[in-house]
């Protein structure tokens, strides 16, 4: 490299990664790290691949070279994300990942030497270069990014490691990479909607992919998929949660708007109907933005009805009347009797959207643009309620943005 950052001593830079490695067996103790994951991960030390980046919650970007690479260490090795490109918290266009949580997806991945593997998302490329040992001299990855300087920064350091089996392409990870396809493996590290109808294509039958699925309203959750002849079926699901792939497949819709962008806001807005407190904190939503001391809702909006419920700290304010407060209540009810499950609690099914896909009792399905999810419950999840559960929350065909 053209710095001296690989000339650290190796005791220092030893000690810290042993420290991070001890924190992740010890946060995945039931599925501890695979050893050849850990070669991979000590054998790839994270401060070669990054040079510039901030923390949450700070706005001080900070660049690291051999000269102050001591004082940086300890932020590089502890087991937190950190930002490389994007200066609002709210909006944060790449990062450099959870490191404990970056072991246990390699290990879910299931990555073997001599497999192909497409990655969307390089930032740092630290990912792909541990993907990179893990593959060996007879694999190769190709790894996407959108954004140009974070792509030439990831290259720039690929080339200076020396690490020839991994290629940096600076493109729309959406699109994935025909040029190198088949994949054994497909990775994502940006969250989706979508999936990509490209990707059916360039992974191999029984390929593995790791992918974030972002829900409408909040929540990620990893699933790791098998292409099972012209779909792809879930074969193991967590809660996460990962910055949103950018270019064609971004979704400015899955925050909640605001309020006032109903059409019927301006008739509802003075005819308020009461207050409820409901016996549960789930509500804690309410926010400040700046010294404009902006407060944040959510809701729900009952067009039968024309009756809309917005909650706020621990309030439910209804207004029209109350119809919207008693359903969202039944729903959020239920769902705390169930569990409170997340996405990553069902069994998951993905079809290309021209694919004729039909939903039993138990299941329903979501539409997008160029897929559809067919959720269903896991064998033994939710005992007997679950068909009642499902209906109640919608098994038919739904429309959603893409």
């Amino acid at each position: 490299m053209s710095s001296d950052m690989t000339k650290m001593p190796d005791d220092l830079v030893s000690k810290y990664q042993r420290q991070l490695l001890d924190q992740a067996q010890q946060t995945y103790h039931d599925t501890p790290i695979s050893e050849a994951t850990v070669r991979a991960f000590l054998a790839t030390p994270r401060h070669l691949f990054v040079r510039h980046y901030r923390e949450r919650a700070s706005k001080e970007w900070r660049d690291v070279n051999a000269s102050n690479l001591t004082e940086h260490l300890a932020t590089l090795y502890a087991d937190n994300p950190v930002t490389l490109f994007g200066d609002d918290d709210d909006n944060v266009a790449s990062t450099i990942s959870q490191p404990s949580f970056v072991l246990r997806m390699l290990d879910l991945l299931q990555v073997r030497p001599g497999h192909a593997v497409l990655e969307l998302g390089a930032g740092s490329a630290w990912n792909a270069a541990l993907i990179g040992r893990l593959v060996g001299p007879s694999g190769r990855v190709v790894t996407l990014e959108i954004i140009p300087d974070v792509a030439a920064r990831a290259a720039a350091t690929i080339a200076e490691l020396d690490i020839a089996n991994v290629h940096v392409v600076s493109a729309d990870g959406g699109d994935g990479y025909a040029e190198r396809a088949p994949y054994d493996r497909i990775i994502f590290t940006a969250g989706t909607y979508d999936l990509p109808r490209s990707l059916y294509e360039q992974i191999r039958p029984g390929g593995l992919m790791l992918v974030v699925i972002k829900d409408a309203g909040g929540g990620d959750n990893l699933f790791l998929l098998e292409k099972v002849d012209d779909h792809f079926e879930s074969r193991y699901a967590m809660p996460c949660g990962f910055v949103q792939l950018t270019g064609k497949y971004k979704v400015d819709t899955l925050d909640p708007g605001p309020v006032d962008a109903l059409p019927q806001w301006s008739a509802l807005k003075d005819k308020e109907v009461g207050l409820t407190e409901p016996s549960f904190r789930a509500f804690k939503t309410a926010k400040t933005d700046g010294a404009a001391k902006e407060h944040h809702y959510w809701g729900l909006w009952d067009a039968d009805s024309a009756s809309l419920v917005l909650a706020r700290d621990d309030e439910l304010i209804s207004y029209g009347n109350a119809k919207a407060t008693e359903r969202l209540l039944r729903l959020i009810h239920r769902w705390v009797d169930l569990g409170m499950p997340t996405a990553s609690s069902f069994a998951l099914r993905v079809f290309r959207g021209d694919r004729p896909v039909t939903a039993r009792d138990d299941q329903w399905i979501v539409k997008r643009r160029e897929s559809q999810f067919v959720w269903s419950a896991l064998p033994g999840q939710f005992a007997d309620d679950v068909s009642q559960t499902s209906r109640g929350i919608g098994v038919r065909n739904t429309g959603g943005d893409s």
